[in-house]
């Protein structure tokens, strides 16, 4: 009885499509085997092996990847009869046929039924030759003739050895993936369908390594220690490399620890461009408008008060306590308004709204713009400040001879107003 081989069914779209063992590719590339013309589906989205009743389901990193049975498979699976195969929108159905045995073309006839074969005629056995008389022997006096020399027929020798006549063992096949396989065609094709051509001919490409086994006589690789070299006599020794640094991290100064370390920079390093006399009164305007309106609203009690105090006084030469309460609670109210309006900002930002306004702002020097002053630097700036106002107001003199436009009280606590803008 002889058995077929496995049969392995794809239901694609209605219709089926039978295979045997193999690899069969699944795409929208027109050199797959089974082509699937819908956008969902990649060019090359997954590779079948059937071997022995066995699939073996592979997604070639699709875009819209590929599930069995409504799971995702990331790598490869193997499949069982039955199972529905999803790639992107299309579904596609799987189904094992299993070998059926055929009769052979031969049958069977039992003994009594099968006619007695002729006898072989008997072969006399080989008869070996007889070996030849001694020779006569010969009167004195007479020599015996010399007799030709005639080499004994050598047995017959088969002209292949057991070696020869054995069969070669069979070649291993390449191991190559679907996409070795079509690159070149899948390029072929999407040259074709721009209708440019190759410019150049693509280069063949290599062997993989992996593709042929080393034979099993081989030796091992083996490994061989160089002596480290040896400098030459007298030469002073290197110094090591240092690792490059980039140029954020490294210090720019007139002196140079090592020359290694040189830093070559083609345009001069220049700060914030200091702010003019001119933007800084604009700035102290502007915020004395905002204070005076903000102190005005926190003053308004008082005032009330004041209006109002004929009506509300108790008796005649007596203390006004509510308006001594009131008047020191908003008092208390419009310092902390101002210290929060003016060393609030600088800690935080370095601008304060009227700063902003006219694009200013006060940095520590060396810094950049925007980082703020902190609360401490903010409140010594403060104190400061009052410091130059005391003697006329010489100390914000001095900001309209300097190059860098500092007064006392930023050449004091080491800060400076810069344009921001």
């Amino acid at each position: 009885m002889a058995a077929e081989g496995w049969r392995y069914v794809l239901t694609v779209d209605g219709r089926e499509v039978e295979f045997g063992d193999g690899e069969v590719t699944l795409g929208r590339s027109r050199t797959s085997t089974i082509r699937i013309e819908h956008e969902s589906v990649s060019r090359s989205h997954a590779l079948l092996t059937f071997e022995r009743g066995n699939g073996i389901l592979k997604d070639l990193n699709s875009s819209n990847g590929t599930y069995v049975g409504g799971r995702r498979i990331l790598n490869e699976t193997r499949l069982s009869d039955g199972d529905r195969i999803q790639l992107g929108a299309a579904n596609i159905g799987y189904r094992v046929v299993p070998p059926v045995e055929s009769p052979d073309r031969t049958s069977k006839v039992s003994s009594a039924a099968r006619p007695p074969l002729p006898e072989a005629p008997s072969v006399p056995e080989p008869v070996a030759p007889a070996a030849p008389p001694p020779p006569a022997p010969l009167p004195a006096g007479e020599e015996a003739e010399p007799v030709p020399f005639r080499p004994a027929p050598l047995p017959p020798v088969d002209p292949l050895s057991a070696e020869e006549r054995a069969e070669p063992a069979p070649v291993p096949p390449l191991s190559l993936t679907v996409d070795e396989v079509f690159a070149a065609v899948d390029r072929r094709a999407e040259e074709e369908a721009s209708g440019f051509g190759p410019a150049v001919p693509p280069a063949p490409a290599p062997p993989r390594r992996d593709a042929f086994p080393a034979p099993p006589d081989a030796a091992p690789p083996f490994e061989v220690e160089l002596p480290p070299p040896v400098a030459p006599v007298g030469a002073a020794a290197l110094p090591p490399r240092r690792e490059p640094r980039p140029l954020a991290d490294a210090t720019l100064s007139h002196v140079l620890l090592d020359p290694s370390e040189r830093i070559e920079v083609g345009a001069e390093v220049r700060g914030p461009e200091p702010a003019s006399a001119v933007s800084r009164l604009a700035a102290v305007l502007v915020d004395s408008v905002i204070l005076l309106a903000l102190d005005l609203l926190l003053l308004s009690p008082v005032f009330l008060i004041l209006f109002f105090r004929g009506e509300l006084q108790p008796s005649e030469g007596g203390p006004d306590w509510a308006l001594n309460v009131i008047g020191s609670l908003c008092g208390t109210l419009i310092l902390g308004a101002n210290l929060w309006y003016t060393v609030g900002a600088w800690a935080r930002s370095g601008r304060t709204p009227g700063k902003a306004l006219v694009g200013i702002c006060v940095v520590n020097v060396g810094e950049q713009p925007g980082t703020g002053l902190g609360f401490g630097v903010a409140v010594r700036r403060a104190l400061c400040l009052l410091l130059s106002l005391l003697p006329c107001g010489l100390g914000l003199v001095t900001a309209l001879f300097r190059r860098d436009r500092r007064a006392w009280h930023d050449l004091l606590v080491g800060t400076q107003v810069v344009r921001s803008r």
